[in-house]
């Protein structure tokens, strides 16, 4: 019996090692360590947008330009994508506000330049499979880093905080590169994404996994230990009940612990945005500011009013026209676009229009004519600040 426990167990390790290969696209006859590995210090980065210097071995980021934005580039002698399939990046103190994507340039379209988001460089390094990308292909020219705020996590008053980028390499095929990979495509500390709250698998977004995930792999663990089970101790379903829960257990503990590393990450991010400010400041300290300012001059140009009267509000995004809506409250707001789909000549009519960002209004005082769009409308401008348009209909639509 002792025998056959070895056995299963040998055979349960070997199975995971051989899913964590081929979910890390090892593949057989690989090289254990990499052949060739091209140096790239970050002294030798230039700055192209922000300000930075070289730091010994390193390139100091002290700034980022007008945009909030910095960009460090370095030419190359032209290398060959399919050499090089690995990257490796090394940061020192990368802000936890901050987003990291990878820039190139290829020899066949050297106007073009090709943007890919990183996994941010937790612990200070990183790893990404290229080869994982349509665009890493033909010659390279050129490669570099751009970093910019967390989209619609960082506030634009948020200050920021100077790095190193220490560096990166570009490696031959390897199982130590595909692995490396692998562990930064699952243990990564993201962003908030699209799907991070409620998301059991996969996030969507830039940031989202390129590798088969941890969980598929545990899964196919949990299986394979049934599996493995039947093999070595035949049908003795309470034994094999037992493995099965067991693995289930302990399956369950790592990516436990994943999502908990995932969610520390996530909350450093907030922790460095709203740690030591109290409620008022953190109440007005949110990415977009523009917008909580355009809600603010509409609500003081509006109340008091009746709490009756609709308020359709309409941006070109979509998130633009949500978020003014939410910050409208609690005026009677609704979205413009959809009652304007649904059919109705009069969806207008004694309404409150409230335009932000669009540029196919035209307002005609003398006649009180609001033109949008092909839309004609008899209205009266109650506020015009640029952007930020706000209207009373008084007529019917559509004419």
């Amino acid at each position: 019996m002792i025998v056959r426990r070895v056995l299963y167990a040998v055979c349960l390790l070997a199975s995971v090692l051989v899913l964590i290969g081929l979910a890390a696209g090892v593949r057989v006859g690989m090289p254990i360590a990499p052949e060739d590995r091209l140096e790239l210090p970050g002294s030798g980065f230039r700055v192209v947008r922000g300000a930075g210097a070289p730091d010994e071995d390193a390139l100091q980021i002290s700034g980022v330009g007008h945009d909030r934005s910095a960009v460090q580039a370095m030419s190359l002698l032209p290398v060959e994508a399919a050499d090089y399939p690995i990257l490796r990046y090394r940061f020192e103190r990368f802000p936890e506000v901050l987003e990291l994507s990878l820039l190139f340039r290829r020899a066949d379209e050297p106007d073009e330049v090709h943007v890919i988001t990183l996994p941010r460089p937790t612990g200070g390094e990183g790893s990404f499979t290229l080869s994982d990308l349509a665009d890493w292909q033909g010659s390279i020219v050129e490669i570099g880093f751009a970093q910019f705020p967390t989209p619609q996590l960082v506030p634009a008053s948020q200050r920021f905080e100077p790095f190193r980028l220490r560096g990166a390499q570009l490696w031959s095929p390897s199982a130590e590169g595909a692995l490396s990979a692998l562990r930064t495509d699952w243990f990564a500390q993201r962003p908030w994404g699209l799907f991070a709250v409620s998301s059991v698998d996969r996030e969507a977004g830039p940031n989202a996994p390129r590798r088969p995930s941890l969980l598929l792999v545990v899964s196919a663990t949990i299986i394979l230990a049934g599996l493995w089970g039947l093999v070595w101790f035949g049908r003795r379903w309470r034994r094999i009940g037992t493995l099965l829960a067991t693995a289930t257990v302990a399956g369950w503990l790592v990516l436990d612990a994943n999502w908990l590393w995932q969610l520390s990450g996530r909350l450093a991010t907030t922790e460095a945005v709203y740690g030591g400010k109290g409620w008022p400041l953190r109440s007005r300290l949110v990415v977009d500011g523009d917008l909580l300012a355009a809600s603010d001059r509409v609500k003081r140009a509006l109340l008091p009013q009746d709490a009756a009267t609709r308020v359709l509000v309409d941006a070109p995004s979509v998130y633009e026209a949500l978020r003014l809506t939410y910050l409208l409250q609690p005026m009677n707001t609704a979205l413009y676009g959809p009652i304007r789909a649904a059919g109705d000549r009069d969806f207008a009519a004694g309404a409150i229009l409230v335009l932000y960002g669009r540029d196919d209004v035209n307002f005609h005082a003398p006649t009180r004519e609001l033109f949008i769009g092909r839309l004609r409308f008899e209205a009266r401008s109650l506020l015009d600040a640029g952007a930020l348009q706000v209207f009373r209909v008084d007529g019917k639509d559509g004419r």
